[in-house]
């Protein structure tokens, strides 16, 4: 029988938990500062569950309980290349880390249906994140989706589902073709800042700043950020405007925690089973 710790995230590692546990693993699951100690108990062999995303800042294990903190190289001083690491988004040079220790890790994300996944669960949890801060018709609201790539695609069709006015705005040339073949209206980036005025909603899937002070100045409606850091525009830029700014992060876990680690335990226990000599 396979021995899994399991450490940190959110929602969907508690479901994991649940998942593989059921699966006929013997599990641990720590997840606050009173059992954070029981990393020192991790063995040779123990196959070792890390969070999706696994870190925020590159050092610290991600849970959204603020009260556990846990180094990924307090974990990683613990482990050789008997064990087996799974996590996502690993940065590229912990890859490189466990790849010269011999240390077998699979990156939850390097599977294109595991991002697909989570970019189709993001799309429904952006609707959901409207849904729940606003107290209008959302029909036919103009509503600006920043980018084209998966994210952004399945967030587009959603809130077209629920009858807003989507446009795309994005600096890639053949996305934004793309996205006016689908049928939606679409504003070049390098023009956005004429048109912030006129969008009820939006919603950022670009990891980069690409709205300034002023830009933000112009958005009489809501903001919502779904892409990672350094986001789309900074925080700050909302002083006295709080309550129009909107953390879109975790999507998956925060509303379809149980979906989404499904999709985890498929993928964990296959990986597993291969390295027990299974099919």
């Amino acid at each position: 029988m396979n021995n899994a710790i399991i450490i940190g995230g959110d929602d969907r590692q508690r479901e994991l938990y649940g998942i593989l546990t059921a699966q006929g693993l013997k599990c641990k699951y720590i997840n606050s500062s009173d059992e954070a100690e029981k990393i020192n108990g991790i063995k040779q062999k123990d196959i070792i569950i890390l969070p999706v995303p696994l870190s925020k800042d590159k050092e610290n294990i991600y849970s959204s309980n603020k009260s556990l903190s846990i180094r990924i190289n307090d974990v990683l001083k613990r482990t050789d290349k008997t064990n087996m690491i799974f996590a996502g988004s690993i940065p590229k040079t912990l890859k490189a880390y466990l790849d010269e220790k011999e240390i077998t890790f699979i990156d939850y994300l390097d599977s294109e249906e595991t991002v697909q996944y989570n970019a189709y669960l993001t799309g429904l949890g952006a609707v959901k994140l409207l849904m729940e801060n606003t107290k209008e018709d959302i029909r036919y609201k103009k509503t600006l989706v920043t980018g084209f790539g998966r994210v952004a695609e399945f967030t587009a069709q959603a809130l077209k589902n629920v009858g807003c006015d989507v446009y795309i705005t994005a600096r890639n040339k053949l996305r934004l073709s793309k996205a006016e073949c689908m049928g939606y209206k679409t504003i070049d980036l390098d023009k956005i800042s004429s048109f912030m005025y006129l969008f009820d909603y939006i919603f950022n899937t670009v990891p980069v700043n690409i709205f300034t002070a002023e830009d933000v100045s112009h958005i009489k409606g809501r903001y919502f950020e779904l892409a990672s850091a350094p986001f789309g525009a900074d925080k700050a830029f909302f002083i006295n405007r709080e309550n129009d700014y909107f953390d879109g992060g975790a999507l998956p876990g925060r509303y379809f925690s149980r979906s989404a680690a499904e999709k985890l335990a498929e993928i964990t226990l296959k990986h597993i089973n291969l390295r027990n000599g299974g099919d």
